[in-house]
């Protein structure tokens, strides 16, 4: 009799009511390691013949029959473990099969609960089906049409691609020609205001020296006035002297004059006298010079500061 289903490791088949659900109690095949036993069993008779033969080898039949003894042994404990794991196991596939008849039976009984709405779930499903596949056709049919219009005008925006990268290639030349320009007027502007500084301090220090030299000339001007009226003073003293003097000439004009005192002393009194007047006439010469300069002063700077308002 062959024995019953094992496998090679006892213990190695723990039962899981989850993964094995349809577990039958049909026999089980035999691994290659419980196959073993069997044909030794059919050994014992072949030392008999060989110690009836050969009657020095008996030691050898004797551990050979001390090995299938203890693997008669093993066999049979093993065959005791798989008949009580295959009790064990049917015990439990009977629970199992138990909850899986009633938990069959109630989704039966809530399945034919929900029947009627499950029916218009699916005919609502199926609709729902129908017109998404409707709609994909409708889609299908509008991408083709624009895949088909799209291969027809692949030359003309191929023509249009090639204009735009051209128009834009003009453009960032034109955007580069447009920075350098941009550029160069900044350098430029830079360049102006620097110069517009320059004029503005310069501008500054001729209105500076504008005034200096107006209250200079302003100055001289009082000056050469008091001189003039000093002048003005002496000549008056001197033009009294000599009327005094043209006096007396007249009085003395039918008289011959010996008195040498008094004509040395008309004389000496016109030498002085012209002399005033040379000296006022150098002082006026030089006033008129000098007002003359003034007023080239003054119209110069006139001139420079108008250039430096206009650039400015």
């Amino acid at each position: 009799s062959q024995p019953p289903p094992s496998s090679s490791s006892p213990s190695s088949h723990p039962l899981s009511t989850q993964s094995q659900p349809t577990f039958t109690s049909a026999p089980l095949l035999s691994t290659p390691s419980e196959q073993q036993p069997q044909p030794q069993q059919s050994l014992p008779p072949q030392p008999q013949s060989q110690s009836q033969s050969q009657p020095p080898q008996q030691p050898q039949n004797q551990s050979q029959q001390h090995q299938l003894f203890a693997l008669l042994q093993q066999n049979d404990h093993l065959k005791s473990k798989l008949e009580q794991q295959e009790r064990e196991w049917s015990l439990k596939l009977q629970q199992e099969r138990e909850i899986w008849s009633n938990q069959l039976e109630s989704e039966k009984m809530m399945a034919e609960g929900e029947g009627e709405e499950e029916r218009k779930r699916r005919e609502e499903a199926e609709e729902e089906v129908e017109r998404v596949t409707k709609e994909l056709s409708h889609l299908k049919r509008e991408f083709q049409q624009q895949r088909d219009q799209q291969l027809g005008q692949s030359d003309e925006w191929g023509e249009e691609k090639q204009r735009l990268t051209s128009q834009i290639e003009q453009l960032q030349r034109e955007n580069t020609h447009s920075e350098l320009t941009i550029n160069s007027l900044h350098t430029e502007l830079a360049q102006v205001e620097k110069e517009r500084t320059t004029l503005q301090n310069a501008n500054e220090n001729l209105t500076k020296n504008l005034e200096k030299t107006s209250q200079a000339l302003q100055e001289t001007t009082q000056t050469l006035h008091l001189r003039d009226e000093e002048l003005t003073r002496a000549l008056n003293h001197h033009t009294s002297v000599v009327q005094r003097m043209q006096v007396l000439l007249d009085a003395q004009e039918g008289r011959h004059m010996e008195d040498g005192n008094v004509k040395s002393q008309v004389f000496s009194e016109n030498e002085s006298l012209r002399e005033l007047l040379e000296v006022r006439d150098r002082r006026e010469e030089r006033l008129l010079v000098k007002l003359e300069e003034k007023d080239k002063v003054i119209m110069s700077l006139k001139g420079v500061v108008e250039r430096g308002e206009g650039k400015g």
